[in-house]
Order: structure tokens, then sequence, then C-alpha cells
């Protein structure tokens, strides 16, 4: 069992404190690649509509 505990956690709804976007993408872009699929950033599909 853990003794110590955080005393708080931060979660940050992405664009509050950091926009993450960026490296999502280039993430996704590299682990496709490995795979051989092409990677499209195509806002559009990800975003509600």
């Amino acid at each position: 069992m853990l003794k110590d505990w955080p005393s708080a956690l931060i979660f940050d709804l992405d664009g509050t404190l950091l926009d993450t976007d960026p490296f999502y993408s280039i993430a996704s872009r590299r682990v496709l690649d490995a795979f051989g699929l092409k990677y499209t950033n195509n806002k559009k599909m990800v975003y509600g509509r």
C-alpha cells in the first residue's frame, strides 16, 4: 500500500494549461509511420460536427 499520497492532482483539459495537440500529432504520425500507414491532420474528423 502506498504511504506517500500526493496532496493534489492537476487535470488539464487540453488547452487550459498546456496545448498538447502538436505532441499528439507528432506521436500519431510516428506510430502510423511505423506501420506504413499515412497520417492526415484532418481536424474535421477529430472535432465535433
